[in-house]
């Protein structure tokens, strides 16, 4: 398929350093434990929607 998007998973890839910058920021918030995994009270809109943030500052696309 042709417009499917295409994921990079590896190192540097746009994903990879989002995911990088999203662990650093939930633990800056104290939203990740130790070991860089969710905290209980952490809800999946907190989760997704962070994630979503990383990958538009990593890409380009963050207004602010």
């Amino acid at each position: 398929m042709a417009d499917s998007p295409v994921v990079q998973i590896g190192e540097n890839s746009r994903e990879e350093v989002a995911f990088k910058l999203w662990i650093r920021v939930g633990s800056a918030e104290g939203k990740l434990n130790p070991s860089g995994f969710p905290k209980e009270e952490v809800d999946r809109k907190w989760m997704l929607g962070t994630f979503a943030e990383c990958l538009d500052a990593v890409s380009g696309r963050r207004d602010y």
